[in-house]
C-alpha cells in the first residue's frame, strides 16, 4: 500500500483511529438518511473535505437500515485493521444525497482520515472518515477532537434507533457534541453563518459578526435585507445557484466593509446554506509577491542583453534593471522611477506604441504585447527596441503590474540580412541626419541610386541562389568604394536595387564622377563559374537642393534612375526639375489608366492582314487604344510602357483578348467576315510570365464562344529572353488548346537562331524597319530575304508589317512574301470605321 505524503503529520497517522488512505469511487444509493447525511454533510463541510463517509459493521447495518440493507466489501485501504465492516454512508461535494459502496475504488485520496464509532456498550458499530485529494499540510489537535464529536453525534444518532433509552442518551450527547461543534464553529478565525429555506440566519459565529455584518448579530435577520448590495450581482447568482441547483460554489470576492479579500464556499445543508468565508488577503498578497518573483526570475535569464522592467500600475513606479538603463546610455545601475522615466524617450513618432501598450491594459485586449519603437540614446542618438511584455491582471480582469523585457535592436533593425548594408529605413534615417546637419562650409552631399539593368534574367537563368550571390559581390565592392569617404554609407534599397549616400562632395561633377567609377567596377561580377556582364542606370540627386523630407530626396534619384534606364543600359542622370514634372505626368497617368477598363475608355482598332497577290483580308490584328476623356485618343506606345511597369498590362491585355474574340465573332455571325478570317492579339512580356495564361486564353475562347483555331496570339522575342526552355513550355502549352502562334518583331530580339525551329511557331513577323528601308537599303533587303528562307526552311508562313506603298510591296512579292500588312491597305480602324468604309480590299469576300 503507497504510504501516506511527507507533509502530513507523523503524530496524526499515529493517532487512535485515524488513519490516512485512498478514497473509493463506486458507490450505490439505497434511500435517504437524513439525520445522517446531515452529520457527514456538516462534517464535509467544517473539515472542508470532499468527502465524508460511515462505515458500520455487519450486525449494526442489519438493525439500523433492515431490509435496505446490501452486502457490500468495504475496500482494503478504508479498512486496514481488518475490522468487517461492511456498509458504506458516503456524502460528496457533489452530491446531495448518501451513497453506499457498490463497488470499491482503485485511486487513493491525498488525506484520509477515521475514527471508530464506539456504541455505549463498547461496542464498535463502525467508522466516521473523512477524505480528500489534496494533501493536508496539518491536522491540528482541535480537529482531531471536532473528528472525535462528529464520530460521537454519529453514534448517538445510530442508537436512536435502537430504543427509547438509546435515543434519549443520544439525543442529550447530540446536544453536547452540537454545542461544542459550536464552540468550534465560534472558535474558529473563518466567518461562518448558517441559512434556511427562506434565506433567514439561523447561525452566524463571532467571527462573521465582527467582520461581514460589522457587529450586527443577524439572527433571524433575511440574508438579502441585511446584504442589499448583492442583489444583481455576481455573488447573488453564486447563493441562487448553490440551492437552486443543491451544488457546492466556490469563488473569491473583495468585500469592502472589512477591505479584505476572502475565499467563499457555500455548502447546501439541509434545506438551506452553510457559508464559510476564509480571509485570504495575506496568502494573495504572498502569491502575488512571489509571482513577481518568479517573473523577475524568468525575464533575468534574458539579463545578458536585454533590459527588465517591472512597472506597477497602483503606484506608477517602476523597477529597471542594470542592463535597460545601460541600453538608454545611463550608469549600468538598478533604480525604480516613475513610468515616465521610460515613456519620456520615446521618439515623438513612435509615440502610438505606447499607447498601444497603455491599451494592453484594456481587460478585454490581450495581455501579452510586443512593440518596436525607437528610444533616445544619453548621446542624442535614437536607438530602435524591441519590447515585450506581459500584463498581471487580478482574477477579475483589472491589471495590476506589467512585466517586460527591452531589447536593442538598432542593428538588426537597421541592416538588410542578406547583404549586411544598412536597408531602407536606416537609409532614410542617415538622409534626415544629413539634411539637417549640412554645414554651410560648401560641402554637401549625394544620393546615388541605381538598379541593375535586366537582373531577372540572373535569376531565371542561375537560379535565385546564384542571383543573391550576385548581390552580395555588389554589395561587398560599393562598401569598398566609401570605407574611407566621411559621412557616407551604401544601402540596400529593395531586390537589386541600391543606394550610396556620398559625403564630402562640394558639387554635382564629384557624384558624377564616383557614378562613372561605379560602371566601371560592377562592369562584370563572377557567377557560376561564369563572368556576368552587369550594366546598372543611376540616378542622383544632390543634398544642397532644398530637400526637407528624406523621402522626397530618395524619391528624386529613383525619377532620375528611371529616366536614366529609359535611356538605355549604363546610363547615368542627375535629377532636375523637369524630371519630377514628368513624374508627375506619368503618376497621373497610371492613376487615370487604373480606371481605363471599368470606365470603358480602352477601345479595339483592327488592322488587316492581306494577301499581297490578290489583296484579300486574311485576319486582322487587334491594337488597343486609350480615349482618354481630356487628352482624347493616346497611342499605346505612350501607355503601354506604364502599364507594363505597374502591372496594369495584364488586364489590359485580357480584357483585349476577351473584346478581340467577341468582334470577330460579332463579324461572323453578321455575315462581315468569312469563317477564315482570324484575328491576332499582341502579348506582353508580363502576360507571357503568367503562370495562368493558357487557362486565362481557354476560358476566354469558351466565354465568347470562339473556336480556338480563330485566334493568334504574337509574341516579341524581348519576352522569350533569359530562358527559352520556360519560354518552349508556355508556347507548347498554348498551341496545346489550337490557337496560332506568330514571333513578332523578327529580327530586332535576341533569340537563337538554331533554337527557333524547336519553338512551335506557325509564322515569322518582318519588323516595319526593315520593311521601310527596302527600296534604298540593300542591308534591309537582304534581311527580309533572310528571314523569308528561314521561313521556308521551318515550314513557317512571313508576315511584313509597315508596307506603305505599292513598291514595298512589290519588292516583298519579289523576294517571295505573300502576307503583309500596313497602311496601303489599311491603318488601323475601329470596328465601326471598317464597316463604314465598306471597301473592297477590307471586306472579305
Amino acid at each position: 500500500m503507497q504510504k501516506i505524503r511527507s507533509l502530513v503529520p507523523r503524530s496524526l497517522s499515529a493517532a487512535p483511529g485515524l488513519g490516512f488512505v485512498v478514497s473509493p469511487n463506486a458507490i450505490l444509493d439505497p434511500g435517504s438518511q437524513a439525520d445522517l447525511e446531515a452529520v457527514t454533510s456538516l462534517a464535509r463541510s467544517f473539515f472542508r473535505t470532499e468527502r465524508c463517509f460511515l462505515t458500520l459493521t455487519r450486525e449494526f447495518a442489519k438493525r439500523l437500515l433492515g431490509s435496505q440493507w446490501r452486502r457490500a466489501q468495504i475496500p482494503a485501504w478504508a479498512n486496514e485493521e481488518g475490522i468487517e465492516e461492511e456498509l458504506c454512508l458516503d456524502t460528496r461535494a457533489d452530491a446531495a444525497t448518501p451513497f453506499f459502496f457498490k463497488q470499491a475504488g482503485s485511486s487513493r485520496p491525498e488525506f484520509f482520515a477515521r475514527t471508530a464509532l464506539i456504541g455505549a456498550s463498547g461496542a464498535r458499530l463502525g467508522s466516521i472518515c473523512i477524505a480528500d485529494d489534496t494533501a493536508k499540510e496539518d491536522f491540528t489537535s482541535r480537529e482531531k477532537e471536532a473528528l472525535r464529536n462528529f464520530a460521537g453525534l454519529t453514534v448517538q444518532i445510530i442508537e436512536q434507533r435502537l430504543g427509547a433509552y438509546e435515543r434519549m442518551r443520544a439525543a442529550d450527547e447530540a446536544l453536547r457534541t452540537a454545542n461544542r461543534v459550536r464552540m468550534l464553529l465560534e472558535a474558529t478565525t473563518d466567518c461562518v453563518f448558517v441559512l434556511g429555506a427562506d434565506w433567514v440566519f439561523t447561525f452566524i459565529n463571532k467571527s462573521a459578526i465582527e467582520m461581514i455584518a460589522q457587529g450586527r448579530d443577524l439572527i433571524g435577520s433575511n440574508f438579502w435585507d441585511s446584504f442589499p448590495t448583492v442583489l444583481g450581482s455576481e455573488v447573488e447568482e453564486h447563493y441562487r445557484r448553490a440551492i437552486r441547483d443543491s451544488v457546492a460554489v466556490s469563488f473569491e470576492a473583495f468585500y469592502p466593509g472589512a477591505a479584505a479579500l476572502f475565499e467563499v464556499n457555500i455548502q447546501p445543508s439541509g434545506d438551506g446554506l452553510a457559508v464559510f468565508f476564509r480571509n485570504i488577503t495575506e496568502q494573495r498578497a504572498i502569491r502575488m509577491e512571489l509571482q513577481r518573483i518568479e517573473a523577475r526570475y524568468r525575464l533575468a535569464t534574458l539579463a545578458a542583453v536585454d533590459g527588465i522592467w517591472d512597472w506597477d500600475h497602483a503606484t506608477g513606479q517602476t523597477y529597471f534593471s542594470a542592463r535597460w538603463q545601460e541600453i538608454v546610455g545611463l550608469p549600468p545601475v538598478e533604480i525604480v522611477a516613475d513610468i515616465s522615466h521610460w515613456l519620456d524617450r520615446l521618439h515623438p513618432n513612435d509615440l502610438l506604441s505606447a499607447r498601444d501598450i497603455y491599451n494592453a491594459l484594456n481587460p478585454q485586449i490581450t495581455s501579452e504585447f510586443t512593440r518596436e519603437y525607437r528610444i533616445r540614446h544619453e548621446n542624442g542618438d535614437w536607438r530602435w527596441i524591441l519590447s515585450r511584455g506581459t500584463v498581471v491582471r487580478d482574477p477579475s480582469g483589472r491589471s495590476l503590474r506589467t512585466v517586460g523585457s527591452n531589447r536593442d535592436i538598432t542593428h538588426e533593425r537597421s541592416r538588410d540580412p542578406l547583404s549586411s548594408l544598412h536597408n531602407r529605413g536606416s537609409l532614410l534615417e542617415e538622409l534626415e541626419r544629413r539634411i539637417e546637419d549640412t554645414a554651410g562650409d560648401g560641402k554637401t552631399f549625394a544620393l546615388l541610386l541605381f538598379d541593375i539593368d535586366g537582373f531577372q534574367q540572373v535569376n531565371d537563368r542561375f537560379g535565385e541562389g546564384h542571383g543573391d550571390l550576385v548581390l552580395i559581390e555588389i554589395a561587398a565592392r560599393l562598401e569598398s568604394t566609401v570605407k574611407d569617404v566621411r559621412h557616407s554609407l551604401v544601402a540596400r534599397v529593395s531586390g537589386d536595387e541600391f543606394a550610396v549616400v556620398l559625403g564630402g562632395v562640394t558639387e554635382v561633377e564629384d557624384a558624377i564622377t564616383y557614378a562613372q567609377c561605379l560602371h566601371t567596377m560592377l562592369a562584370e561580377i563572377p557567377c557560376d563559374k561564369e563572368l556576368l556582364s552587369i550594366s546598372i542606370s543611376i540616378g542622383i540627386a544632390m543634398g544642397d537642393e532644398g530637400h526637407e523630407d528624406p523621402g522626397k530626396l530618395l524619391e528624386n534619384a529613383g525619377i532620375a534612375m528611371h529616366q536614366a534606364k529609359n535611356m538605355g543600359a549604363d546610363a547615368t542622370l542627375v535629377f532636375g526639375a523637369q524630371m519630377r514634372r514628368e513624374r508627375l505626368k506619368r503618376v497621373q497617368l497610371e492613376a487615370d489608366l487604373r480606371h481605363a477598363i471599368a470606365r470603358q475608355q480602352l477601345v479595339l482598332h483592327y488592322q488587316s492582314k492581306v494577301c499581297l497577290d490578290t489583296g484579300k483580308v486574311m485576319g486582322y490584328e487587334a491594337l488597343v487604344r486609350w480615349m482618354h476623356p481630356v487628352r482624347g485618343m493616346i497611342p499605346p506606345m505612350e501607355f503601354i510602357p506604364y502599364a507594363e511597369e505597374c502591372g496594369l498590362i495584364i488586364a489590359i491585355g485580357e480584357w483585349t483578348l476577351h473584346e478581340a474574340l467577341r468582334q470577330l465573332m460579332e463579324w461572323r455571325t453578321s455575315g462581315f467576315v468569312t469563317p477564315d478570317v482570324t484575328i491576332a492579339v499582341n502579348l506582353s512580356t508580363r502576360q507571357f510570365n503568367d503562370v495562368a495564361l493558357a487557362d486565362k486564353v481557354a476560358n476566354a475562347l469558351s466565354l465568347q464562344q470562339a473556336p480556338a483555331s480563330c485566334l493568334t496570339l504574337e509574341v516579341t522575342e524581348s519576352a522569350m529572353i533569359g530562358d527559352l526552355a520556360h519560354a518552349k513550355n508556355v508556347l507548347d502549352g498554348l498551341r496545346a488548346i489550337g490557337i496560332s502562334l506568330d514571333l513578332d518583331d523578327f529580327g530586332t530580339g535576341y533569340s537563337s537562331l538554331s533554337y527557333l525551329h524547336r519553338l512551335p511557331f506557325q509564322a515569322l513577323k518582318i519588323d516595319r524597319s526593315f520593311t521601310r528601308h527596302l527600296e534604298q537599303s540593300h542591308e534591309s533587303r537582304a534581311i527580309a530575304r533572310s528571314i523569308l528562307q528561314l521561313g521556308k526552311s521551318l515550314n513557317l508562313a512571313v508576315i511584313a508589317e509597315g508596307i506603305e506603298n505599292e513598291a514595298q510591296r512589290v519588292w516583298l512579292v519579289r523576294l517571295g512574301c505573300r502576307l503583309g500588312q500596313g497602311f496601303l491597305y489599311s491603318k488601323p480602324l475601329s470596328a465601326a470605321a471598317l464597316k463604314i468604309a465598306g471597301l473592297d480590299d477590307v471586306r472579305s469576300a
